[in-house]
C-alpha cells in the first residue's frame, strides 16, 4: 500500500506513459517540496495530464479453505502479499494436472460419485454430466482438489486400500459458498489410499496440489504478480470530444453505451477500467481495512450522479470516514481536527472509486454460450482469458465469494446476506448472451460499494448513471523532476 501514489501522466509515445508524483497530503501539487506548502502547483485539469494512482508491482495470491482444514473446520478465505521485486519462493508440493490424471487412467468420463455409500463400487453411478478422478493420497497429509456442488449427494469420497469408504465430501446445497469447478483442501484421513472426486463436464479445472506442509498458503503454489499500471483517479470526464481523468469543474460524462466509451479510451491510446483493477483495489481495501463494507468505513458520498469531480483532490491519498453510520456524504478531519462534510469520498486515493456514477469495464464479459453461462471471461494483462464461473443469483448482497488463486469478487452464493453483512454489496448476473459489466454503481446507493458488479446489460445499453474510469496498461516512466516532466508535450 506504501508504494502507490498519486500522479500525473503524459504520453510521449503510444504505449509508453511517462508519470510524476503527485504530493500525498494534497494533490493538488506536486512531491517536490518536503511539504505541501513549498512544492510545485499542479494543474488537474488535463493541460499538465491524466490524474491517476499509480498501482505497482507486487505478488499476490489467494487460498480457500472451505472445509477448514487447516482451522479446526471452520470455512476461511486467505490472502497474501508480497512487494518484493522477486516472486516468494514456490512451495514444495506436487500437482497433478488433468492431462496428468488422464494419462495415468484415473478419469472415468460419464460418471459420478455419490456419497453416503460404503464402497467406492456402490458410490459409482452414471452420469453424462459428470466424471470421476482417481487420485493416491497415501502419501500427503492434505489434498486439494476441484469438485462439484452436492446436488443429490454428487460429491467425492477417500477410500482405504481395498476401495471401502472411509470419509465423504459432500459440499451441501443448503446455503451454499460454492459453485462447480472450485476446490476444496482435505486433511487426509489415516489408512487413507485414494480419493475418488467427481467433476462437472463443462467446469473449468483446477489442478490438484498434494503437500505435506502445514502451512495453508502452500496449498496454493502460484504467484500472481500484479502487474503494475495507472487507475483514473478520478471518473472520466470530457473536454471537447475527448475523455480525460481530470478536474474541469463539471460532473463525470454519462450516457453512452460501453463499446463508446471503450473506443474514446482506445482514441487516447487509453482504457477503461478492467476487471483485475477493480477486484485488485477491492482487496487492497479489505486488506487495508479488514472489513468489506466500503461505504460505513469512507462514506456514501452524495446521493446524486452530478458530483463535481476533483472536488476531493485536496485531500490527496486521505481516506476520508463515515460519521456515525451515515447512508449519505463523507467526512474528513480538518487541520483543526474538525470533522467537516464533503460530497465526495475518497479511499485508496481514489475519489468516488464507487457511487455518483456507475463504470463501465474493459476486458471482462459474460459470452454466455451453450456451454458456459454465468462465466465471467476476464481478459488478462497478457492477453489470456479465463473464465470464472458465478451463481446464478441475480440481485442478491454477496455472502461469498469466488476468491481462490486470483481472489475474484465473483458471488457464489445463491442466498442472500445484507448492506451491513458479508461482502455488503449486490451483484448482477445473466445467462442472456453478450452481455457487458459495469462496476461502482451509482448515486449513494446501500448495494453499490467496492465488490458491485452488474453483469446484465448488452452492449447497446446507455444511461444516464453509468459513466467510465480511464486506464492505462503499458510502458511507465517516472520523470526525472517536475520540470521535464511540465516540459514534455500533451
Amino acid at each position: 500500500l506504501s508504494k502507490r501514489y498519486g500522479c500525473l501522466g503524459k504520453q510521449a509515445t503510444k504505449g509508453t506513459m511517462t508519470i510524476c508524483k503527485l504530493n500525498d497530503k494534497d494533490f493538488n501539487y506536486y512531491a517536490d517540496g518536503a511539504t505541501v506548502g513549498s512544492s510545485t502547483p499542479a494543474k488537474l485539469d488535463s493541460t499538465e495530464g491524466d490524474a491517476f494512482i499509480f498501482e505497482p508491482e507486487y505478488w499476490y495470491k489467494g487460498v480457500n479453505d472451505i472445509l477448514g482444514a487447516f482451522s479446526d473446520g471452520v470455512s476461511k478465505k486467505y490472502s497474501c502479499y508480497s512487494s518484493n521485486d522477486d516472486m516468494p519462493d514456490i512451495p514444495s508440493v506436487d500437482i497433478m494436472t488433468m492431462e496428468d490424471i488422464k494419462n495415468l487412467n484415473a478419469y472415468n468420463k460419464g460418471y459420478k460419485i455419490l456419497t453416503g455409500k460404503s464402497t467406492v463400487i456402490e458410490a459409482t453411478s452414471q452420469d453424462s454430466n459428470y466424471s470421476i478422478c482417481k487420485i493416491d493420497v497415501s502419501q500427503y497429509k492434505y489434498v486439494r482438489f476441484p469438485t462439484v456442488l452436492g446436488t443429490s449427494l454428487v460429491g467425492s469420497v477417500v477410500a482405504d486400500a481395498n476401495d471401502n469408504v472411509i470419509k465423504d465430501i459432500l459440499i451441501g446445497t443448503l446455503d451454499s459458498k460454492f459453485v462447480n469447478g472450485m476446490y476444496v483442501i482435505l486433511s487426509v484421513p489415516e489408512n487413507a489410499k485414494t480419493l475418488y472426486f467427481s467433476v462437472h463436464n463443462n467446469a473449468e479445472f483446477d489442478y490438484v496440489v498434494l503437500s505435506n506442509s502445514s502451512k495453508v498458503e502452500d496449498m496454493e503454489p502460484d504467484w500472481v504478480k500484479h502487474e503494475k499500471c495507472l487507475v483514473g483517479m478520478f471518473e472520466a470526464i470530457n473536454i471537447g470530444s475527448k475523455l480525460y481523468s481530470a478536474a474541469y469543474g463539471v460532473a463525470g460524462v454519462n450516457n453512452l453505451t460501453q463499446p463508446d466509451f471503450s473506443s474514446y479510451a482506445v482514441a487516447r491510446n487509453l482504457q477503461l477500467v478492467d476487471w483485475e483493477m477493480h477486484k485488485d483495489v477491492a482487496n487492497l481495501f479489505f486488506a487495508k481495512y479488514g472489513r468489506r463494507d466500503s461505504q460505513d468505513q469512507c462514506g456514501y458520498g452524495q446521493n446524486t450522479n452530478q458530483r463535481i469531480v476533483g472536488s476531493s483532490a485536496f485531500l490527496g491519498m486521505t481516506d476520508t470516514i463515515n460519521q456515525n453510520h451515515a447512508t449519505e456524504y463523507a467526512w474528513y478531519y480538518n487541520e483543526n481536527g474538525e470533522l467537516v462534510r464533503i460530497p465526495c469520498t475518497r479511499s485508496l486515493g481514489y475519489e468516488n472509486w464507487w457511487g455518483n456514477l456507475a463504470e463501465w469495464m474493459a476486458k471482462v464479459g459474460l459470452p454466455n454460450t451453450s456451454e458456459d453461462q454465468y462465466k465471467y471471461a476476464i481478459t488478462m494483462p497478457d492477453g489470456t482469458v479465463r473464465k470464472v464461473l458465478s451463481s446464478t443469483a441475480s440481485g442478491n448482497y454477496v455472502k461469498s465469494v469466488y476468491h481462490q488463486k486470483f481472489m475474484d469478487v465473483i458471488n457464489v452464493s445463491n442466498s442472500n446476506g445484507s448492506n451491513t453483512t458479508f461482502y455488503a454489496d449486490q451483484q448482477y448476473i445473466s445467462n442472456a448472451a453478450n452481455r457487458v459489466v459495469y462496476r461502482s454503481y451509482n448515486y449513494a446507493n446501500a448495494l453499490g460499494g467496492v465488490s458491485f458488479a452488474h453483469a446484465s446489460n448488452d452492449s447497446s445499453s446507455a444511461n444516464t448513471y453509468i459513466g467510465c474510469r480511464l486506464a492505462f496498461r503499458g510502458a511507465i516512466v517516472i520523470a526525472i523532476s517536475v520540470a521535464a516532466f511540465k516540459a514534455l508535450p500533451n
